[in-house]
């Protein structure tokens, strides 16, 4: 024996050091930003056209290329999707695995901001029809010295903490990189959240559409909700406001929904809304499939631009066959989801209207064009 330590000492015995905690001063100023000073745009095609270009939403193909994510043979599904999944050798199971994580949120709100990462890992796992078995974290924050950065470090543990207890997901473990700084200067909080769940048999509900003529419907409920949103901060260089504010239990009802959804075969797709809202996430499913869509927006009072580009959590676009509708919206109901059918699968184009007037007409080829060569074209390859 080398070394002999009780599992405890490494656990609740250890030794404790609580830093000075500061809320950052900048926040202040962050909730106290009315959404309703700002604009809407004139071209709602080009603000859709701005978010498929930008680093955070577009392809990240490029860095997948680096390395090899199929050793081995055993990956279903690679990079790049809601979750990779990935067989298990020897059984008829398969294993989901997702990364997710939003620095600009965590910047404005670390407690909200770490909670909706757990959230949204967990829903893409689900989306793709896995079970969330466990989850862990890596913590990518400034100098614990600087009282702000410890006060974003606690909130965001907290917020993990929650958002783990509320969905039942227990945390197997993590790490930890502190004094992440370039001349005082912090980097944003990041906590990078991995969650890992089983599915049940060889099948899996792709993001992609599947069939022309399938019924596309938004499970869950869309808040006039622009703070911390990709659009804010592509379109109107603004990094600010309060987030779109997590509801633990609704998204716990969601992805009860989606499990249940999936044991009774009536999803053809599945793909969350998170970075661009609505309208990113259509494009999404379009050139997973290589088919367009037509979508319909019901009037609505809140902002149009919320409508498409807001990232209210807590919400997935879904296609099903026209003869599974009604159950879905049955099952729907029952869990307490909202669900509003948006349109249908179409041809090679993503048309969005509302009170019969078209507000985005775009082609896939070009949608593929902007969203596969934003970063290669920034780092001036190809």
């Amino acid at each position: 024996v080398v070394a002999e330590v009780p599992a405890r000492a490494l656990t609740e015995d250890t030794p404790t050091y609580t830093p000075p905690a500061k809320e950052p001063a900048y926040l202040r100023t962050a909730r106290s930003w009315q959404q309703t000073d700002l604009p809407l745009p004139e071209d709602y095609h080009a603000v859709l056209t701005k978010l498929l270009d930008s680093p955070n939403i577009a392809s990240k193909d490029w860095i997948y290329q680096q390395f090899d994510y199929e050793a081995q043979g055993n990956t279903v599904v690679g990079p790049g999707c809601d979750a990779a999944v990935l067989t298990v050798p020897g059984t008829d199971k398969m294993i989901a695995v997702s990364l997710d994580g939003n620095s600009l949120h965590c910047y404005l709100d670390p407690y909200q901001g770490a909670a909706g990462s757990v959230a949204e890992a967990a829903r893409n796992v689900v989306c793709v029809g896995g079970r969330p078995l466990g989850l862990t974290n890596g913590l990518n924050f400034g100098s614990p010295e600087n009282p702000e950065s410890y006060w974003q470090l606690n909130q965001a543990i907290e917020g993990i903490a929650a958002a783990s207890r509320a969905l039942g997901i227990p945390v197997t473990g993590g790490n930890v990189s502190l004094y992440n700084e370039t001349e005082g200067k912090s980097i944003y909080p990041t906590p990078i959240i991995g969650v890992v769940g089983l599915i049940e048999g060889d099948s899996y509900c792709p993001v992609g559409w599947q069939k022309a003529g399938d019924v596309i419907l938004l499970l869950g409920s869309t808040q006039e909700e622009l703070g911390g949103s990709e659009y804010l901060s592509v379109v109107h260089g603004l990094v600010t406001g309060k987030l779109p504010q997590l509801d633990l239990e609704a998204e716990r009802r969601l992805l009860t929904l989606l499990l249940d959804a999936h044991e009774e075969n009536l999803l053809a797709s599945a793909h969350d809304l998170s970075h661009g809202g609505l309208a990113v996430a259509l494009v999404e499913c379009c050139l997973s499939s290589g088919m367009g869509a037509q979508v319909e927006l019901p009037p609505d009072k809140i902002r149009l631009d919320a409508i498409l580009f807001g990232e209210t959590p807590s919400r997935v676009v879904v296609s099903c066959s026209p003869q599974r509708v009604n159950k879905l919206q049955e099952l729907a109901s029952e869990h307490g989801v909202p669900c509003l059918v948006l349109g249908e699968v179409g041809e090679q184009e993503l048309v969005i209207c509302q009170d019969q007037g078209e507000i985005i007409d775009m082609s896939l080829k070009r949608a593929r064009d902007i969203y596969s060569q934003a970063i290669p074209r920034r780092l001036q390859i190809g």
